[in-house]
This record gives structure tokens, C-alpha cells and sequence, in this order.
């Protein structure tokens, strides 16, 4: 019996959501799911689905809610300061300069 793999523009188009809304995450602070989705253009289902494998993998947090006027509270989104490291390289002349920095 074979396991259905996610072809590869499924693939290609995931790692591009994820890329996107980390992206509008890191450089626009945080964000609810409703402004997500206007930012970078996807639609509500992605950016439910993407932001909940984000939250699980530790990259993504919530935090807290804001009322809204009509509907649920919304609750922003922000890229987890604690997940990771950011790597920068510069290689060029006249030497290679690098850079790391937590996400905050």
C-alpha cells in the first residue's frame, strides 16, 4: 500500500504561505489571522492552516486577544522571539562579515 505524498506544487506552494505570513509577521509586528490574510493576499483557509502548523512547530505564538466589534475576539500572532536564531553572511571583498540575532 503506498501513502499519498503531497505532489510537489503543493509542497512549493506551502513553503511560499508559510514564507509569506512569516514574512508580514517578522517585518509588520503582530497580526490577527483576518489581517494576515489581507496583507499577503491568501485566503482565510490558508492562513488558518499554515498559522496552526506554525503555532504547533513552536515558530509562531499567540498573544492574548483584542475585542473586536462584530464576531469573536481576534487574537494576534507574532513570530515566537524564543524559536530561533537569524543567520547572516556577507561573503565578498574585501573578507566575509556575518551576523546572529534572535528574532527580537
Amino acid at each position: 500500500m503506498s501513502v499519498a505524498r503531497p505532489s510537489p506544487s503543493t509542497t512549493v506552494l506551502r513553503r511560499d504561505d508559510r514564507s509569506a505570513l512569516l514574512r508580514a509577521l517578522y517585518f509588520s509586528g503582530p497580526r490577527s489571522r483576518q489581517e494576515l490574510a489581507e496583507a499577503t493576499g491568501l485566503s482565510q483557509a490558508s492562513v488558518g492552516n499554515v498559522t496552526r502548523e506554525l503555532i504547533r512547530d513552536g515558530i509562531v505564538a499567540e498573544i492574548g486577544s483584542v475585542d473586536s466589534e462584530v464576531g469573536r475576539p481576534r487574537v494576534p500572532l507574532q513570530v515566537n522571539p524564543e524559536h530561533g536564531y537569524v543567520v547572516g553572511v556577507d561573503v565578498g571583498r574585501p573578507g566575509c562579515r556575518s551576523s546572529c540575532s534572535t528574532w527580537r
